[in-house]
């Protein structure tokens, strides 16, 4: 599904502070080892920060007061669980991303999660009380689904970008983003990530 809403360009800013941490916006990306794994966020592109509350089955549950990037992305709390048999992630307290005409996408809380049964992989996302809020358009302003088809995308007009709700991808790493906008410049933005591996 694709919709289109009234965007302009804007620029994001060249440090970024995650959960209590000041990351340089040139730092390059970590690695993401193939596996169970979940996390709240993360950003790439202009100003680039880490998966926030990565967890892993060795490593959970995780928990991360905010992923707070400023100019970009601000969240209220992390949850993110992963074991053998799948991952979930929640962010809660709300998720705000900052959008190219100064507009922004809000929410309540976003999750993801994503379940082994059998060699079969099943999973989802959640939008509570999802909106984009346009600055130059306020007509244009709607809401999300709570649960949006799965690769559910916005696309912002005049090159501005695309924004997907439920960003599914295949095996055998199977993963499920609930909000992954791609923003003009090149800025990056991911929310709720939760990947379950079914080795083939």
């Amino acid at each position: 599904m694709k919709r289109m809403i009234t965007r302009a360009a804007a620029a994001a800013g060249s440090l970024a502070l995650v959960g209590g941490v000041v990351v340089a916006g040139a730092a390059p990306a970590a690695a993401k080892p193939s596996g169970n794994d979940a996390y709240g966020a993360a950003t790439t592109g202009t100003v680039v920060t880490p998966p926030v509350a990565y967890a892993t089955p060795g490593n959970s549950p995780l928990v991360a007061s905010n992923a707070n990037v400023p100019g970009v992305l601000s969240t209220g709390n992390i949850f993110d669980r992963s074991d053998p048999n799948g991952s979930s992630s929640r962010v809660t307290q709300g998720v705000v991303i900052n959008l190219p005409d100064g507009g922004q996408l809000q929410a309540s809380q976003v999750s993801s999660w994503c379940r082994i049964v059998g060699g079969d992989v099943y999973g989802g996302v959640t939008i509570t009380a999802g909106r984009i809020i346009g600055n130059q358009n306020p007509d244009m302003s709607f809401s999300l689904p709570m649960h949006p088809a799965a690769n559910d995308v916005i696309t912002l007009p005049n090159g501005a970008g695309t924004i997907t709700l439920n960003d599914q991808t295949g095996g055998p790493g199977f993963g499920y983003t609930a909000i992954d906008a791609d923003l003009t410049g090149g800025q990056v933005v991911v929310i709720a990530v939760s990947a379950c591996f079914v080795p083939v």
